[in-house]
């Protein structure tokens, strides 16, 4: 017999299919709405399942269920996190919820302080150049 704590949970994604699509591909199990899902009982369905850990929402979703979210606020598992979708733009509730629980986590906004593309480049070809620099000296 298991023991609880050798369990393990999935990941949900809950949202439209433009959105959730390549979620998939990383490991997770993904369930598209549309206009017409009752979204409130599908996510009240992935809970009583017991089978996630976290269940992601689109914007979207998660103002259709936010009464939900609400109630669940308090709630070890599974968390509902709202992301944002691909039609969201920058200023999308989620990014900002996402950039509060990261900068509590870790203690720097690292969401909004992320280095330009070019910026970001450069460091990679320099940390490269640093690990083929060590390479050199102790070969």
């Amino acid at each position: 017999m298991a023991r609880e704590t050798d369990r393990s949970y999935e990941i949900a994604v809950v949202g439209d299919s433009g959105s959730i699509a390549g979620f998939g591909g990383l490991g997770l199990r993904t369930f598209a709405v549309t206009i017409d899902t009752d979204a409130e009982r599908l996510v009240r369905d992935l809970i009583a399942r017991d089978e996630f850990a976290i269940i992601y929402l689109t914007e979207q979703v998660a103002e259709r269920v936010s009464d939900l979210i609400a109630a669940r606020r308090d709630e070890y598992m599974p968390a509902l996190i709202s992301i944002p979708s691909a039609s969201s733009t920058d200023e999308g509730s989620s990014l900002q919820h996402l950039q509060r629980m990261v900068m509590t986590a870790v203690g720097i906004d690292v969401i909004e302080n992320l280095p330009e593309e070019e910026e970001a480049e450069a460091d990679s070809l320099s940390d490269r150049a640093t690990i083929e620099e060590t390479e050199e000296t102790d070969g």
